[in-house]
């Protein structure tokens, strides 16, 4: 299977900026667990199709950890919604670690598109193995799992899933680098407005 670049240069800009003396950055994180396959997956509070996904999330985190499977959960909210965030995840009862301040640049950065959910595979060496867009399906996700858990002898599943209905085509020319209309929107509006539109 042919791997996707290393992590790229562009997140480790970040950690300076979404370092807290609290929580540690995205990039901080996944740092730590060199050694590990980390699953991040990017969400947000508003957003319906992730909180759908996050139970199962939760529970599949639990049964993969002794595996040497962690997962997180990179919240890409505006700070004013952080708590009603951290108030869902404990709800859902979610244990694995969550990062807030995640922004959708982080999410470009990984070829995964500008809107959530969306969810990077990292194997045990910190490199991108899979890109999973839109609501993750359990099997998909386990596949993908199971096989960089294993020999990885075997034919690799696809690098990249989608929802059902949109063409690799589709999202690679419109969606990958952040190009939907929605991102182009709010760049054009930043740009009138001498600010930044991404939130984060």
């Amino acid at each position: 299977m042919r791997s996707l670049s290393p992590i790229p240069a562009v997140l480790l800009a970040f950690a300076a900026t979404l370092a807290t003396a609290q929580e540690p950055s995205l990039e901080a994180r996944v740092a730590e667990l060199r050694s590990r396959v980390v699953v991040v997956n990017f969400w947000a509070v508003w957003c319906e199709p992730c909180k759908r996904e996050m139970p199962m999330l939760a529970r599949l985190s639990s049964e993969y950890a002794p595996r040497e499977v962690t997962f997180i959960g990179a919240s890409i909210d505006d700070p004013e919604e952080v708590d009603k965030a951290r108030a869902f995840a404990r709800k859902t009862r979610v244990e694995y670690p969550l990062v807030f301040g995640a922004t959708t640049d982080q999410m470009i950065a990984f070829r995964l598109g500008d809107a959530v959910p969306v969810t990077i595979l990292l194997d045990r060496a910190g490199t991108p193995r899979f890109r999973m867009v839109g609501e993750i399906q359990e099997a998909q996700l386990r596949e993908r799992l199971d096989w960089l858990l294993g020999s990885q002898s075997g034919d690799a599943p696809q690098e990249l899933t989608l929802p059902d209905g949109m063409s690799v085509d589709h999202f690679k020319d419109d969606h990958e680098a952040g190009e939907s209309e929605e991102h182009k929107h709010e760049e054009e509006q930043a740009a009138k407005e001498g600010g930044s539109a991404v939130p984060g």
